[in-house]
């Protein structure tokens, strides 16, 4: 499968300016088939707003956002049909959990099929509430059927704003469990979310976007990747530039990048008579990364 065809959704120097200030800045990334994406930030970054964008229910942004690469404001049918969206869930409140699902599938042109419906329902644990009244729903509850709606139309893409927000243990199990499933079917899925625990669990990339711009995009491993720190008797100058960015030197302090290097970092340190005062090591946890920001 060619490059081409493994990218789902690419955003390409979004902007969008409300008077004098900029919600987003130039924001450009691409999501691929499977993908799971965290998207993060703190409140007023700029998420809301970029979802938004990709739903259309932003278009005086400038910039490009494609589907499959076709633009999706002049594509839109085609987009629409394959991509499931979960941001506020909203439920016709005297129908049951499947009138709403059925009444939905009615509404998207699509011919009603109470397999699928039930499938769904069993998928997301709601089989047994599934005659039950949306209005006596709890919050954790309609957040699923949120979910189902989203899967209705077998989407190729997902789109998800908090989908973890309310949910107790079980239900957070659920649904990080129902995302990794999609994803193994080649559904690429782009969710926000301050539930660091559900972000670290399930994505394979993270993006984060801090005062409308892009700070990070990158794997989830090599933000969770070990980093060895020593410490010298002396600064090491020169003699670990051949190491590359592997290895940077601040004062007597060397951080490897590289955990498979350590030896050969150790041994160079020695040949050259210094004297190596400690060893340890950091992790560049998720919460530390989000919490403290990140510069570019």
């Amino acid at each position: 499968m060619s490059e081409y065809e493994k990218k789902v959704l690419e955003i390409c120097n979004v902007s969008k300016k409300y008077g004098d200030f900029n919600a987003l800045k130039d924001i450009s990334f691409c999501i691929n088939q499977g993908d799971i994406v965290g998207l993060l930030g703190h409140n007023g970054a700029g998420k809301s707003t970029l979802i938004k964008c990709v739903m259309g229910a932003i278009q005086s942004y400038t910039g490009d956002i494609s589907y499959k690469g076709n633009n999706i404001l002049t594509y839109r049918e085609p987009f629409v049909k394959d991509v499931g969206i979960l941001l506020e869930p909203a439920f016709v409140e005297y129908l049951s959990g499947e009138e709403n699902l059925k009444l939905l599938a009615i509404s998207m042109g699509k011919k009603y099929n109470q397999g699928k419906i039930n499938e769904l329902l069993e998928m997301v644990s709601l089989k047994k509430a599934s005659k039950k009244k949306v209005s006596d729903y709890s919050f954790g509850m309609r957040q699923r059927l949120g979910l189902a709606q989203a899967l209705l139309n077998d989407p190729k893409l997902l789109i998800l704003d908090e989908p973890t927000v309310g949910l107790d243990p079980v239900g957070t199990e659920l649904m990080k469990t129902t995302l990794k499933n999609m994803s193994q079917k080649g559904v690429a899925i782009m969710f926000s979310s301050h539930e660091l625990q559900a972000v670290e669990d399930i994505c394979n990339r993270i993006v984060v976007i801090q005062n409308g711009e892009l700070i990070y995009d990158d794997s989830m491993d090599k933000l969770n990747s070990k980093e060895i720190c020593i410490v010298t008797d002396n600064k090491p100058e020169d003699i670990l530039c051949k190491f590359g960015e592997d290895v940077t030197v601040e004062n007597c302090y060397v951080t490897i990048k590289d955990v498979k290097i350590i030896d050969e970092v150790i041994s160079c340190i020695k040949e050259n008579g210094l004297m190596i005062k400690d060893i340890s090591t950091k992790n560049n946890m998720l919460f530390q990364f989000f919490k403290g920001g990140t510069s570019k």
